[in-house]
């Protein structure tokens, strides 16, 4: 409950989901959470934790202004081969 109040983390446990204690955060997330579908996350490569980190990598450094938008996609392209290759990042 500590992290859907100040994090605005959502439990994994649906009884906290459907707590009157989640309902008062005024998160809307909580209010519509109980009609997603949640799915697993699709993991096709056992290379899974490297092509994520160059994908948030590159993306968080166009965000944050410090990377043309360009450069990083060019760069993340790379990442990702590398990754999938077995090579580490």
């Amino acid at each position: 409950m500590m992290l859907l109040r100040r994090a605005g983390v959502l439990p994994a446990m649906d009884r906290v989901i459907d707590s009157p204690a989640a309902a008062r955060t005024g998160d809307p997330t909580v209010t519509t959470t109980r009609r997603l579908r949640l799915v697993a996350r699709p993991v096709q490569t056992p290379f899974y934790p490297q092509v994520s980190k160059a994908i948030y990598t590159r993306v968080n450094s166009a965000v944050g202004g410090s990377e043309p938008v360009g450069g990083a996609l060019r760069a993340a392209r790379s990442d990702i081969t590398a990754a999938l290759e077995g090579k580490a990042l």
